[in-house]
């Protein structure tokens, strides 16, 4: 039951996910330089693992105190 919120999340990520391909493929080959594409690479990284620490502390957050109920 607690698990809805995280897989809304989940999803909601991956549609993102998805318009960001969409929007890479539709750009000229010549702007997918390595350096353009490592920094892109890099911020996609971070904002990624941002938000998998955010749903791993939220869903420790949820076992700690459903223990205590």
């Amino acid at each position: 039951m607690g698990d809805a919120p995280d897989l809304a999340r989940l999803i909601e990520r991956q549609g993102r996910m998805l318009e960001t391909l969409v929007k890479l493929a539709e750009r000229p080959a010549l702007a997918l330089t390595p350096q353009t594409m490592a920094a892109e690479i890099a911020e996609a990284g971070r904002t990624a693992g941002n938000a998998d620490h955010e749903l791993l502390e939220h869903r420790a957050f949820n076992r700690t105190h459903s223990r205590r109920l």
